[in-house]
């Protein structure tokens, strides 16, 4: 007989009688049952696969109690389930979470703008109120937005203006760009500063987190213009608020706390992705306050991934040099979209976020600077371009601090590359 034959009839013979794979049409286990080879699951060139007890499939969990020592959990154990870290309430499971002082958050529409992300919570968040005064003009006093007397015993002055200062995305209330305009502000007026810090919850490698936490720190920033109000003895029409990218839009959150009641809140080119054409209840819009300013300074679409929205949300809409792309801010530096949503990258440096961060820096040379930054109005970039806006029409608005809060539309200027950046010639 021809050898080849030979070892194919002693090879069948021994899978006859030893039931080696390609006789058996399945294979059982004890949990999690049987399972075949015929079609359609004989994709794997009729392979049956092996045991449980031969792959030995681990189950490593971390959590941020456990975030480098895994336990080691058994599908098949449910009382080893119970003595881990794991939590079953995970943010996708649920439609909504509460928290003492603040309230219920849904990720139902039109919440879900941030991909269906749930704020965290403010114990992780850990929002922080740094008060400062003509008192204690470097030294920050930490309010308690919860607890009244914690008021009392700080320089707070319910008879002064009150003006809060919040960051946003991976940024942080004590930085030197706050430092200085802390320093402006006391300058220019007897008052309370009071620099929001939300770094925690602005720090998530993912942005759509740090959009969803925007609801919390409003909510917490709300209780306490409530607190001021009661027992600061203020009046709401003491309050503005100058939130910056995302911090925006908690501005915007915080002032609906109160019914919009607050006199003013600046909004330094807010924050567009996850918000850009979304529910205005989602965002900064005119309802959050008596008057609500916006400086638009990277409004470019998301495909270019400008940080800041076009679309105009307030009364007055201040679009600098178009409101796009700044002078003496490289325009190649974008990144995809995809990095935006998914965190890959460390920081928003200043090069890369130029456009952006130029909101901050007009609003703060505002402040005590005697020239002042005058919008002409103006309905659109391709109009300003061509050089069509050159004159008041029904009326030109002053943008910043010591703006008259009489502007109500879309108005566009120039200002130079670099500090200072206001140009002389702007005249009301």
């Amino acid at each position: 007989m021809d050898p080849f034959l030979t070892v194919l009839f002693i090879l069948q013979s021994l899978a006859f009688v030893s039931g080696f794979w390609f006789s058996r049409p399945e294979v059982c286990f004890d949990h999690i049952g049987c399972f075949s080879n015929a079609a359609p699951y004989d994709n794997a060139n009729g392979k049956l696969p092996e045991s449980p007890d031969h792959i030995l499939t681990e189950f490593l969990l971390y959590t941020r109690q456990n975030p480098t020592d895994e336990f080691l959990l058994n599908a098949f154990d449910v009382s080893n389930i119970s003595h881990s870290h794991f939590d079953g309430s995970f943010w996708f499971s649920r439609p909504e979470v509460c928290f003492d002082h603040i309230g219920c958050f849904s990720n139902a529409a039109p919440y879900d703008n941030a991909n269906g992300k749930l704020p965290e919570s403010p114990d992780h968040i850990l929002t922080e109120f740094l008060l400062y005064t003509r008192q204690n003009p470097t030294d920050e006093f930490l309010l308690n937005a919860f607890d009244v007397s914690n008021i009392s015993h700080s320089h707070f002055d319910g008879s002064k203006q009150t003006v809060f200062i919040i960051h946003g995305y991976k940024d942080y209330g004590t930085s030197d760009l706050f430092r200085v305009m802390t320093r402006e502000l006391l300058k220019k007026d007897d008052l309370n500063v009071i620099a929001v810090n939300w770094k925690k919850g602005a720090d998530n490698i993912n942005y759509a987190q740090s959009a969803a936490n925007t609801r919390v720190v409003g909510a917490t920033i709300g209780e306490l213009l409530k607190n001021l109000h009661s027992t600061g003895h203020s009046s709401y029409s003491k309050f503005h608020l100058v939130g910056h990218s995302l911090g925006a839009h908690v501005s915007g959150y915080a002032g609906a706390i109160v019914d919009g009641e607050i006199a003013k809140i600046t909004g330094l080119d807010p924050a567009g992705p996850l918000f850009e054409n979304k529910d205005p209840v989602t965002r900064l819009d005119p309802s959050d306050a008596h008057y609500v300013e916006v400086i638009h300074t990277d409004g470019s679409s998301l495909l270019q991934l400008g940080f800041g929205l076009d679309k105009a949300i307030g009364h007055a809409d201040f679009y600098p040099n178009g409101g796009e792309n700044q002078p003496g801010c490289e325009r190649n530096i974008r990144l995809p979209l995809f990095s935006l949503m998914t965190g890959r990258f460390a920081k928003l440096t200043a090069s890369l976020a130029c456009s952006h961060m130029r909101a901050f820096d007009l609003f703060t040379e505002s402040i005590n600077s005697q020239c002042a930054f005058i919008g002409k109005p103006c309905d659109t970039k391709e109009d300003f371009d061509a050089g069509l806006c050159t004159g008041c029409g029904l009326g030109c608005a002053e943008m910043g601090y010591n703006g008259q809060q009489d502007g109500h539309g879309k108005y566009y200027f120039s200002t130079n590359s670099v500090a200072p950046f206001c140009i002389n010639n702007n005249v009301l």
